[in-house]
């Protein structure tokens, strides 16, 4: 009897855990303006795509410079002096020197006059494409944050959930287990009990890997620890 009233008080107290843990979560809501996620999200601006989006802004910059003054390099030019003016008169035909002194020759393709400006213009759209597809990776990055914080957070709650559940189901099977041995529960009972806690302990596997994983994808989106950022947030 005494046992008996012993494994219900363990019952019973569980079963306020439990019940207290999923009162505290209750209360709890997910939502995407979590003042959390979005400092997170400020971390990501380090994220290593972001970096490449910065380079590929600085190639277009130095690409539409090069295109704006490459004309240059297609213009052909030439000077000369007129040799007999060089050496100087030695008759009197020669007195007279010879004309024109010099020679200066500029030549212009015409087709730059059409192909450079819109080279020009191309490579300037080219450079502020670049710095719209960044703008859309920085949305993309903030977004990719919030929403894999918001699947960390649910994971850990879903997790926390499940250990109430275990301790649950490891209470009742303690007891079938006493009344089985006792030959006071079937074995049908028995196994069934151990079934319902082999599940749920798996299940806690599973979620704890998608508790890791969710915070791996996190973490590889600030490019820091969530233990450092939250340490970075709670200092700023």
């Amino acid at each position: 009897m005494k046992q008996l009233l012993l494994i219900l008080c363990v019952f019973f107290f569980q079963a306020g855990k439990a019940q207290s843990l999923i009162d505290s979560l209750s209360s709890l809501q997910f939502t995407m303006r979590d003042s959390v996620g979005h400092k997170l999200a400020e971390l990501a601006m380090n994220n290593p795509s972001l970096k490449v989006a910065d380079e590929q802004i600085e190639a277009s910059k130095y690409e539409y410079g090069i295109q704006k003054a490459s004309w240059l390099n297609n213009l052909n030019a030439s000077f000369n002096l007129n040799e007999g003016n060089l050496k100087g008169s030695s008759g009197p035909t020669d007195a007279v020197g010879f004309y024109p002194r010099y020679n200066f020759n500029l030549s212009v393709p015409i087709g730059n006059f059409l192909t450079r400006p819109k080279q020009a213009k191309k490579a300037r759209a080219q450079y502020e494409e670049s710095i719209q597809l960044k703008e859309v990776e920085i949305n993309q990055v903030k977004e990719a944050v919030l929403v894999t914080y918001q699947n960390y957070q649910m994971n850990r709650y879903l997790l926390a959930l499940q250990e109430a559940a275990i301790q649950d189901e490891k209470t009742i099977f303690d007891m079938v287990e006493q009344k089985f041995k006792s030959n006071t529960a079937t074995l049908e009972a028995f196994t069934l009990a151990s079934k319902r806690l082999n599940d749920a302990l798996g299940r806690r596997v599973s979620l704890m890997r998608d508790v890791n994983v969710s915070k791996h994808q996190l973490e590889s989106l600030i490019g820091m620890s969530l233990e450092q950022a939250m340490v970075t947030i709670s200092g700023k």
